[in-house]
């Protein structure tokens, strides 16, 4: 196994002045603020997720702890897309709100924050809801997509528009204690059935957005997003897996 050499932010910076990320790279320099992430990922692993590229779309609930996950493990270019502004009644469940960037883009304030623990991620924020024409683009350019919706109404758009650009998508949604999350591949069955017949917001509406449930619904789409960006390999596809935390049940169904 190669010898890597974790550098801490200040040389790692100087470097970045002379040399590309990539770069570096190859040479097994990797950020020492990733060293913990050792022996759980291999040196290889680590570096196919900081050359990996992710399009997370909503940037509130699920989308922000999903965003720091990514951003923790390592996965090098992050692109993110929400159109609303934080409001206070987020402040129970939305991990980049704060009393003192209300009113603020989600996707804007999501950037500031990544950028204080990774200068060196690719960070592309897209301040504005993503409309059926700009999937076509966004899309085509990423590796994966992780489906962070608050509302139901544009899930299956976005799910169908994946399967149509041969991109695999990991959805994932809650309605108080409960939620599921499910990976679709292009030949693969998409829960579409969840996302239909319900309000344009989503159960979560009436039902509540507890922190504890979107925090795990979070976690377990930036795993299997994770799984497949360091080795290829999805545990989701054709299948849902659901949580209740009302009564501690894990699941996981055939679709």
């Amino acid at each position: 196994m190669s010898k890597v050499n974790f550098l801490a932010w200040e040389n790692l910076a100087s470097l970045l002045e002379k040399s590309s990320f990539s770069s570096l790279l190859k040479q097994n320099l990797l950020p020492l603020g990733l060293k913990k992430n050792f022996k759980a990922l291999s040196i290889e692993e680590q570096k196919k997720l900081l050359q990996s590229k992710v399009l997370v779309v909503g940037c509130g609930g699920l989308g922000g702890y999903v965003l720091e996950l990514l951003a923790r493990s390592g996965v090098g270019k992050l692109v993110f897309a929400d159109g609303d502004t934080f409001e206070e009644t987020n402040l129970n469940r939305q991990l980049f709100s704060t009393l003192k960037n209300l009113g603020q883009n989600k996707a804007l304030e999501a950037k500031k924050r990544l950028q204080t623990i990774f200068p060196f991620l690719q960070l592309t924020p897209l301040d504005y809801f993503l409309t059926e024409q700009d999937l076509e683009t966004q899309i085509s350019q990423v590796d994966l997509v992780i489906d962070c919706l608050g509302g139901i109404g544009f899930k299956p758009v976005l799910i169908q528009k994946c399967q149509q650009k041969n991109i695999p998508i990991v959805t994932g949604a809650i309605a108080g204690f409960e939620g599921f999350l499910s990976t679709v591949l292009p030949e693969s069955k998409a829960p579409l059935a969840f996302y239909q017949g319900s309000q344009e917001e989503g159960a979560e509406n009436t039902l509540g957005s507890p922190a504890s449930m979107v925090s795990l619904i979070a976690t377990l789409q930036s795993a299997e997003a994770i799984s497949f960006l360091r080795k290829q390999k999805f545990h989701l596809v054709n299948k849902v897996f659901y949580v209740s935390l009302t009564d501690f049940i894990f699941e996981t169904y055939s679709l």
